[in-house]
């Protein structure tokens, strides 16, 4: 497993799980541009990941009996 230092985080020091192959252009330019995005970019972003949450939280169980 991989640390990497992601500028998306604030600099926070994350893991990788699975670590892209030189070899593997498309792994390689997925990951390059993730490291590329800056923190407009995560404000921007902001509002797909708490859709994503909010739809999360319906699908939950907790939500069905509440």
């Amino acid at each position: 497993m991989a640390t990497i230092v992601a500028p998306y985080f604030d600099g926070v020091e994350i893991e990788l799980e699975h670590v892209a192959d030189p070899d593997d252009a498309i792994s390689v330019g997925a990951l390059n541009a993730f490291l590329r995005l800056t923190r407009e970019d995560r404000a921007s972003d902001s509002q797909h990941v708490f859709a994503g949450y909010r739809k999360l939280l319906r699908a939950s169980p907790e939500s069905q009996n509440g």
